[in-house]
């Protein structure tokens, strides 16, 4: 008996510890996004290229 309540006791201490990671992982995935702006790629800053006559890829004008 004492040893079903012991797998129990901690039973209920996994479950309140993995909701409790669970809060501050959300917690903590907020903050990291709330003053985050959108994240810029690098393709935005990449010019557009297109193919010449000799088939070199150059921005285009």
């Amino acid at each position: 008996m004492a040893q079903l309540l012991l797998v129990g006791l901690i039973g209920i201490a996994a479950i309140v510890g993995w909701n409790t990671v669970k809060k501050e992982m959300a917690r903590v995935e907020k903050k990291l996004h709330e003053n985050d702006p959108k994240k810029k790629r690098a393709r935005d800053d990449v010019e557009t290229l297109e193919a010449g006559a000799d088939g070199v890829y150059r921005p285009k004008e």
